[in-house]
Formats: C-alpha cells, sequence, structure tokens
C-alpha cells in the first residue's frame, strides 16, 4: 500500500558532531546466553514479559488507563512474506544507509555482511515477524517529546529515546531496558517497526494509533556527511529529532496493519514488525519457544499465545484449554520429544500448584542474623524431616513452604517466601529443577538435578521477587550477586541466592536424614571440617562362598597392600586453607611430587549430601575474583588457567613448596579434592 504524496514521512540518520561519541550497540549480547537457545526464546522472551508487566488490567480503577475488558493478556506472533516493492516508500531509503556500513567492518565481516546484505536487497520478497500484544496499556507518553525522563507512564520516551534506560523495578519480569534490542537484532538489517494504541477511556495525549521506524546500524558515511548509527523512519519537527506519527498526521499506521497483517483495530496494546528475518525464525520455533519460556503461566490462566504462519496459513493456539494438545502434536519430533516429556511434567505440577489446593509442608524460618544454610536447625526440624519423608514416599506429588527474610544492608527487613512442588519422576532420573519469577522462567537459576523427582520453584511474593528481581542481568535467565542493582543491597544476599538455588534438592536431602538426594559421591575429598580424606566406608563384600571375602579360607583372599603415604598435608585457615608438599618418598627414594609438577586443585563449599564438586557453581565463590589472595611459596600461580573452582599450580621446589588461599565464606566449610597431576603440561 502506497501512501499519500502529501506525507513527509521519512528516514532520518541524525549527523554526528564533534561530541557525539561513534558508539556501536551491543544490547543482543546480553541475550546470548546458554539457555537463550534460539532467536525465537530472545524474542518471546522480551516481548511476553513486558507485555504481561503492561496489563491494563491489573492497574488501578482510578487509573486513567485501567482496562480490565481484556484480560487475560493476549499475544500474538505471525511469520509471513511480503513483496518488497509493497514497502519501497517504508525501507527503500534505507538501504544506502545499511551498506554505507560496511567499511567500518573489520575485512572478514566487511564481505560476509555486504554480500548479505545486497542478496536481501535484491531479494523480491520480504520475510517478516509481527508481534502484537493485547489488554495493555500500549506505550504511553507524549510523542512529541524526547526529553522528558519522567518514570510514570512514559514507556514511549524509553521505548525510542533511550538505551539501556527502564521505568521498571525488580518487581517487574523485565527492568533493564536493554531488551529491545532483540527487535534489532532479530532483523538481519537491524530495523523495526512499532505501532501503539493507548488504554482507557481518555489516556493522555490520546488514544493513538502512533508508528515509528527504529534502525540500530553502525556511525557510517554518506557523501562527505557522518550519521550516528540510530535512524528514525517519522516526522521530523523542525529538524530537532524525530518523533512517532498519528493517523492525523501520515497513513503509516494503516500501511502497516494492511501489508503486516496486523490483528490489531482498535485494541489497546503495542504492535512490532521486524523485517528481513532469518530463515531459521519458523512458527514452530515460536510456538516451541513459548512452551519453553511461558507454558506455566499459560496454564495458570494469566496468558493466551496465538502463534501463525501468514504463508501457510497454519495457526498454533496456547491457553489454558489447548496447551496439553499443542505439546501432543510436538511431541512426534523425535528431537524434541525428551525437552517436550520434561515440559509436560513440568507444566502437570503447575496446574496442580494452582487449581489442586495443595497443602504446603511449611519450614521454619531461618535466623536473620546468620548466613543462610540449609543445614541450620531451625529450617528443618525433625516433625518436618517426618513428614516430608512420608511424602517422598508415597504420594506422587507433594509442595513445600520455604519462608525467607529479606534484609536489607541499610537497614530494615520483610518476611516472604517461595514455594517448592515436587512431582515424582516416571522412571526415576535426575531432572534440572524449574525456577519461575512472577511467571518468568529463570532457565539458568541453577544446573544442579534433582534424583526421581521434577520440581517447580515459584517466587511470586513481593519482597523476594524484588531481591531476586535486582539480581538478574538484562537477560533474565539466572541470577547473580554482582548486578549493579542487587550489590551489597541486601544482608547476606549472595548466600540468599545460593540457598534458593539449591531449594529443591536441598530439601530431598535434609528430608533423608543421611543427607543425601539419591545421589551418591563419586570423587573423594578434603574438608576442614574432616581433614581426613573424606572416603565412604566401604560395604562388607561377600565371595561366591557367601562368606565375607576376607575371612574366607577358600578364597585365600591377600591382604590389602599397605596404605599409600600421603602426598599432601593440609592446614586450616579462618576463610581458607594452606596445602603443602609431605616429605614422603616412593620406592626409590624420590620425592612424591618432583620438581616441576603442575596440579590441578578443586574446590567447593561443603555440602550435606551428594558431591559437593558437582553441586559447585560459579556464583558460589571464583578464586580468580579480587577478593582472594593466593600465594605460594616453591612454586607458580598459572593465573590465566585458575579461574572459578579450580586451581592451577606449578611445583618448582617440592621440599619448599606450600600454597595458601584465602576468601572463602568463613561461615562455610571448604571441600578440597586431591590435587591431580597435569600430564604433558
Amino acid at each position: 500500500m502506497k501512501r499519500e504524496k502529501e506525507d513527509t514521512v521519512s528516514w532520518y540518520f541524525p549527523k554526528r558532531t564533534p561530541n557525539n561519541k561513534a558508539t556501536e550497540e551491543h544490547g543482543a549480547e546480553f541475550f546470548a546466553t546458554e539457555s537463550i537457545k534460539t532467536a525465537a526464546d530472545s524474542i518471546v522472551r522480551e516481548f511476553v514479559q513486558n507485555s504481561m508487566d503492561a496489563s491494563s488490567s491489573k492497574l488501578d480503577p482510578a487509573d486513567p488507563y485501567f482496562d480490565d475488558s481484556t484480560k487475560p493478556v493476549r499475544v500474538c506472533f505471525g511469520v509471513g512474506q511480503v513483496n518488497k516493492n509493497d514497502i519501497e516508500n517504508e525501507f527503500g531509503a534505507i538501504w544506502e544507509h545499511v551498506l554505507a556500513t560496511g567499511p567500518s567492518l573489520d575485512g572478514g565481516r566487511q564481505d560476509t555482511y555486504l554480500k548479505r546484505w545486497k542478496k536481501l536487497q535484491g531479494s523480491p520478497q520480504v520475510r517478516y515477524l509481527t508481534i502484537e500484544d493485547f489488554g495493555t496499556t500500549g506505550l504511553r507518553g507524549n510523542p512529541d517529546d524526547a526529553m522528558s525522563d519522567a518514570k510514570e507512564n512514559n514507556e514511549m520516551y524509553y521505548f525510542i529515546h533511550t538505551s539501556g534506560l527502564s521505568t521498571k523495578t525488580g518487581a517487574d519480569k523485565g527492568n533493564w531496558g536493554a531488551g529491545k534490542s532483540t527487535y534489532y537484532y532479530v532483523s538481519e538489517v537491524n530495523t523495526f517497526f512499532l505501532l501503539t494504541v493507548r488504554s482507557g477511556l481518555e489516556p493522555e495525549f490520546g488514544k493513538g494509533p502512533f508508528s515509528i521506524g527504529l534502525s540500530s546500524l553502525r556511525p557510517h558515511t554518506l557523501g562527505e556527511t557522518q550519521h550516528l548509527a540510530d535512524g528514525y523512519f517519522g516526522k521530523s519537527i523542525g529538524g530537532d529529532g524525530v518523533y512517532p506519527v498519528s493517523n492525523q498526521e501520515s497513513n503509516l499506521s494503516t500501511v502497516l496493519m494492511s501489508l503486516f497483517k496486523f490483528k490489531r483495530q482498535e485494541e489497546s496494546g503495542l504492535s512490532i514488525v521486524a523485517p528481513y528475518i532469518p530463515e531459521e525464525l519458523t512458527a514452530p520455533e515460536l510456538v516451541m519457544s513459548v512452551l519453553r519460556n511461558y507454558g506455566v503461566v499459560i496454564v495458570w490462566g494469566d496468558l493466551v499465545v496465538e502463534v501463525k504462519d501468514n504463508e501457510t496459513n497454519e495457526s498454533w493456539q496456547l491457553s489454558s484449554d489447548t496447551i496439553f494438545e499443542v505439546l501432543e502434536k510436538f511431541a512426534e519430533d523425535e528431537n524434541i520429544k525428551k525437552e517436550i516429556s520434561e515440559l509436560h511434567a513440568v507444566l502437570e505440577l503447575a496446574r496442580w500448584a494452582r487449581e489442586g489446593d495443595p497443602e504446603f509442608v511449611e519450614l521454619g524460618l531461618h535466623r536473620r542474623d546468620a548466613q543462610p544454610k540449609w543445614s541450620s536447625p531451625e529450617v528443618l526440624e525433625e516433625p518436618q524431616k517426618e513428614k516430608l519423608l512420608e511424602l517422598i514416599n508415597g504420594p506422587n506429588k507433594f509442595a513445600v513452604r520455604v519462608p525467607v527474610s529479606v534484609v536489607l544492608e541499610g537497614g530494615g527487613s520483610e518476611d516472604s517466601h517461595f514455594d517448592v512442588y515436587f512431582l515424582a519422576a516416571e522412571g526415576g532420573g535426575s531432572v534440572i529443577p524449574h525456577f519461575y519469577r512472577t511467571g518468568l522462567r529463570i532457565s539458568e537459576a541453577s544446573n544442579e538435578s534433582v534424583r526421581k523427582f521434577h520440581s517447580l520453584v515459584v517466587i511470586d511474593d513481593k519482597p523476594l521477587v524484588e531481591m531476586l528481581g535486582d539480581a538478574e542481568p538484562p537477560s533474565h535467565v539466572k541470577w547473580e550477586d554482582q548486578t549493579l542493582g542487587f550489590r551489597g543491597k541486601y544482608k547476606y544476599g549472595p548466600s540468599w541466592l545460593t540457598f534458593v538455588r539449591k531449594a529443591a534438592r536441598e530439601i530431598l536431602a535434609q528430608a533423608r536424614h543421611d543427607g543425601s538426594d539419591g545421589d551418591v559421591v563419586s570423587k573423594d575429598y578434603f574438608s576442614r571440617r574432616d581433614p581426613g580424606s573424606g572416603k565412604e566406608p566401604k560395604k562388607p563384600v561377600e565371595c561366591e562362598h557367601g562368606i565375607l571375602k576376607k575371612t574366607c579360607e577358600v578364597c585365600k583372599t591377600p591382604p590389602p597392600p599397605p596404605p599409600t603415604p600421603p602426598w599432601f598435608s593440609y592446614g586450616g585457615l579462618k576463610d581458607g586453607f594452606s596445602l603443602k608438599v609431605s616429605d614422603n618418598e616412593d620406592d626409590e627414594g624420590k620425592p612424591l611430587v618432583p620438581d616441576g609438577t603442575e596440579l590441578l586443585i578443586e574446590m567447593a563449599y561443603d555440602i550435606s549430601g551428594g558431591n559437593p564438586f558437582k553441586s559447585y557453581e560459579k556464583y558460589d565463590f571464583d578464586i580468580s575474583k579480587p577478593n582472594f589472595d593466593i600465594k605460594v611459596d616453591g612454586g607458580k600461580l598459572l593465573k590465566k588457567k585458575s579461574t572459578e573452582n579450580k586451581l592451577y599450580v606449578t611445583v618448582k621446589t617440592s621440599q619448599k613448596f606450600k600454597l595458601q588461599i584465602r576468601g572463602f565464606d568463613p561461615l562455610r566449610d571448604v571441600a578440597i579434592a586431591d590435587p591431580v597431576v597435569v600430564d604433558g603440561e
């Protein structure tokens, strides 16, 4: 569809002045994490979390943007193709800017990108992705104000005119302001268009629709003019900025709705279209991503999603009534059958959590004046352990409520809680827990599996929601104790993160009394609590005659060989340990650890059950951080190789060798694996 001739809307890339820094946007790198498996995952996670935060039905009824006519929130994804000639007015003028960024790339990337861009420019068809939400407020604020940084009801300013800034807090699902970069990067030319309609009967600055195009390239030069990286398709007011256009100023909104098959008519919300999307971004990939990241929220009835392939006209409806049918259809694909089976179990658990009215086993509140530890006696007392043990060995589902104290370093505290739901896993096996903070899946919260049970950890009580939200990086897939919003804000904050991460496994371990969730320690280790080898006592072995093998006269079991003299000796420190090479020699009178030997020493915080080294997470500690003090006499620390919980050191003079490492949590026990000789290095 062509715009009318009097429509003066066009692309503008501001000129660079001496005071403008030449910068390159790196926002998409924040989302390149292990659990965000595809471009679909990045888009789905970013858009849906913001849509749920913007629900108009959750506002105060007195708010001018309140609207409860559409709930739950509905999100629609569409994939299709459009003729390039049909979007020439909207897109043709940007190509000279896209191609002009080529010379600013290094040699290898320059050739690759220019070749790809020219191929896209010459293609008669343009693949696109549309994303829309309904039942939300839309982007509020003055469309003609690019300077107001007011926090309240001002999403339009923050979305269009800022980078890395947001109106949100840790209590929201997304709060970094960097997430919108995913809309740029899903387009192979880093460009998208948006259209928004505001909720309410008489919203401030009008209902809309308002539309604008946004592009984020690299600083580039056309002719003799240097341009900044960010471009805008909208109206220019006095050459001093570019702004969204209304229907009275342009028919851009009508063009977008028609060309890209937007579902929006007059309903409030946000619509986005990204042209030139990669071939691997398909409708089935989007469905799988919705199931993976928001299946629990859909089961709870808080979200409805539609995905449509506009090329084949195939569509998928995901609601609390249909989601299990969709799962069954996707289970036919052998490549994702295992993941679908796990999702099915977790969603069944989520439905029981919401509809089954489970009776919680409520644990004790950890004392506020100490580092939170699962082994603290007030957390699980004997009656609670007995009840849990009965449930573990009885019905296939049970629920646990875990109280926590959120204490600010500056003073003040609030009691809160989180819930853990368990479902017996068919055939046993070990399964990674699923964590959800107010409906958003935190997919990398823990890599520590739970044996014989699926587990769902739900955090939806406000004080804990805010604390964990402050600990999330822009990707919102994990909790880190060094984010700007978290670091130094909460008393015992890092330990509380570990406490929540390990909840599912530790609840089972503590309930079993023996401190084991079913796993067996497979690696001997030293501990400051127990300076011995830490080896499990061997079980009596019977021979083929049914007699203890060591006493059977028939077998005549030879006596065991003499014990190997220890290679190392250990010493405990308040916040670490020391290690020396022993004076023992081998049978030939040579040192057990010859000069020049390279050693690998692995460490972990000790746990009440299971293998501490398997349970280690980089959030526990990282020996490469400045808070660790490592001294080596008679040897050399290999700094470049030493990181997280693995330390590499070379023994130069075994008789003088001594290692001392400090910086661990003084309230936790440190397990130390036997040093391993690194061969060939």
